[in-house]
């Protein structure tokens, strides 16, 4: 349900990123970058890299080329999936994925114009 919300609900530049994707496997994709946020937000120094790695390519220069007004769409269709998908959903649960996710989208606009 997130790729339905960012990808066939977003602008066409996210549907031209996703061109051709299996979604099946960007399940694991998904499920692995919420992890790998959650662990570098604390601190974890494996998660760190990773992300300075995923950082590289989501760079204008890097493979991915993801500009920093997308993030907010992703950040708004992840909340929005784990509410549909998470029973115990609450505000308390809202304000932990934005708190976290943000951390990351922030890491990511910092360098993307490097």
């Amino acid at each position: 349900s997130f790729y339905d919300k960012f990808v066939t609900k977003g602008p066409a530049e996210v549907r031209i990123k996703f061109k051709g994707m299996r979604f099946t496997q960007q399940r694991n994709v998904i499920e692995r970058a919420v992890s790998v946020a959650a662990s570098a937000v604390s601190g974890n120094r494996k998660a760190l890299q990773l992300l300075e790695e995923r950082a590289k390519l989501h760079r204008k220069t890097g493979e991915l080329d993801i500009r920093p007004g997308l993030y907010d769409l992703w950040l708004r269709a992840i909340i929005e999936a784990a509410k549909e998908h998470d029973p115990e959903f609450n505000a308390q649960v809202a304000a932990a994925w934005k708190s976290v996710m943000t951390h990351v989208i922030q890491r990511m606009v910092r360098d993307y114009e490097t």
